[in-house]
């Protein structure tokens, strides 16, 4: 399968002086803003259709591209949402930033859904252009400690 582009041209300017804040959750080069907040609040009700939707941005450095994708059976009940993707989500979604100096880096709406189930631990695998390096981590998305 292969992922979705959110390009330069979706990507938002990160306004403030720091590039990521004690809240934000970083795979490698890549960082969702705000998403350790999740780890411990689930959606009540479904909130994306009928899905669980958790907001947080995707965050880089400019110049650099990232690949997301959800891992295994997460694969089935877990999605990721961006502002120009399909409705549903998607398995995986490539990030590229714009190459733009000086802001600390750009951002991208969006988040994480989850269909069939309130609370998730959600295998994720990040590759970048920063190299061969992938990053693999779990994320918590209202079900606490996922390690």
């Amino acid at each position: 399968m292969e992922p979705f582009i959110d390009s330069c041209h979706q990507a938002r300017e990160i306004t403030t002086k720091a590039f990521s804040h004690s809240g934000d959750v970083a795979i490698g080069p890549l960082s969702y803003a705000g998403l350790k907040y999740y780890r411990a609040h689930a959606a009540e009700r479904p909130n994306w259709g009928s899905g669980y939707f958790f907001k947080s941005g995707a965050q880089l450095r400019p110049g650099v591209s990232a690949t997301v994708s959800i891992q295994g059976r997460a694969a089935k009940y877990a999605a990721i949402i961006t502002e120009s993707g399909p409705n549903r989500g998607s398995r995986a979604v490539t990030y590229r930033s714009c190459s733009k100096s000086g802001p600390p880096g750009y951002w991208w709406v969006g988040g994480f859904v989850l269909r069939d189930r309130r609370t998730a631990c959600v295998p994720v695998k990040v590759t970048s252009s920063l190299g061969p390096t992938e990053h693999r981590a779990v994320i918590s998305l209202g079900a606490g400690d996922c390690s």
